[in-house]
């Protein structure tokens, strides 16, 4: 994530304000064993230099719980990480092993259930954040392009230009149009909108 690329997504009208940096975990020891290349600090760095240049950026990022010899410390570490970047979703999984990989020779010693714990915790986490920065955008309005009609809820469901989703009342002539909406309301997963201006 280069300073060029940086400034193209800021200045290109072309290109949308969505970010997506794969942090794995906020604690260094375990960034270490994982051979990411980073630190925690160096991570952070760059978010801050992305968010002071794209102010309407939505990052997103993944997590892997549960890594061998992930303490409880170095997981608190992870949410620490996801409490100070407020990202905008996370896709978490739980570590297993793959053959061949360099991860494979340090076995899968932490139990499952205690994986499972971790998991859930940073879903809960990241739908609290994620509703909080959905709650902030009500009243706003927002350029979708709509993607899926849903018949049964008589919606369709678009992305903004910063990947969040939306859903709107409307019929299947909305998907693949660009539609101005205005949000009315949000959960966790997802903006809801009026269509305030016609379809292009």
């Amino acid at each position: 994530m280069t300073e060029e690329v940086i400034a193209a997504i800021a200045e290109e009208k072309n290109i949308c304000e969505h970010v997506h940096l794969a942090v794995q975990s906020g604690s260094d020891r375990v960034l270490r064993a994982m051979r990411r290349g980073y630190t925690k600090d160096q991570f952070l760095a760059l978010v801050d230099r992305i968010k002071k240049a794209i102010p309407e950026v939505n990052i997103t990022t993944d997590v892997i719980v549960g890594f061998p010899g992930e303490e409880e410390e170095d997981f608190a570490a992870t949410l620490a990480l996801i409490k100070e970047v407020r990202f905008g979703t996370v896709y978490v999984a739980a570590y297993s092993p793959r053959p061949w990989t360099p991860a494979e020779p340090l076995g899968d010693p932490i139990p499952q259930a205690e994986k499972a714990r971790r998991l859930q915790e940073v879903l809960n986490l990241t739908r609290e954040i994620a509703l909080e920065l959905h709650k902030e955008r009500i009243g706003k309005t927002a350029e979708i392009l709509g993607e899926e009609y849903i018949p049964e809820k008589g919606m369709v469901m678009g992305k903004t230009r910063d990947y969040r989703t939306v859903l709107v009342q409307g019929g299947p002539e909305l998907v693949g149009k660009i539609v101005e909406v205005e949000v009315v309301g949000a959960t966790p997963a997802a903006l809801l909108g009026g269509v305030k201006e016609p379809v292009r």
